[in-house]
């Protein structure tokens, strides 16, 4: 087997790559989170509220699913298809929606009405009334 082993392995110095300066080690061990984007275009992680901001070729992110990157030291980033988006923090919603108040102001309130569904109840000559042994009577002398 010396000659298939000649013909098919690599010196050591071939096989070991030097990491380019593009390739961020910090960021490759990051822990990630895979999160799906509510609708208002934000993401929760660890109790906090994310407000995405829109970047090239993308304005929405609602629906659509990207990564929290964790640091060892607590920083936060944020991937969707590892590329970093910008984002703002904040602890609740209400922050977030503050710049919303006039718009909020603005709406009109209507009092809920809560109609009950009516119980529908068969009349008396309804073939759900007859009994199976009376099926073959006439139901028009009922009463």
């Amino acid at each position: 087997m010396p000659w298939y082993n000649s013909q098919y392995t690599l010196p050591v110095e071939k096989v070991y790559q030097e990491l380019t300066q593009d390739k961020d080690l910090e960021q490759i061990f990051t822990l990630r989170y895979p999160r799906k984007v509510n609708k208002d275009n934000t993401v929760r992680f660890k109790g906090k509220i994310y407000q995405l901001s829109p970047m090239d070729g993308v304005k929405s992110f609602s629906g659509k699913w990207l990564e929290v990157c964790e640091y060892e030291d607590g920083k936060i980033t944020i991937l969707f298809e590892n590329k970093n988006v910008s984002f703002l923090e904040s602890q609740n919603k209400v922050s977030i929606d503050n710049n919303n108040d006039e718009i909020l102001n603005k709406r009109e309130y209507f009092p809920i009405t809560q109609n009950k569904p009516k119980c529908w109840k068969p009349p008396t000559n309804h073939p759900w009334r007859i009994s199976y042994e009376c099926r073959s009577c006439d139901i028009s002398n009922w009463e």
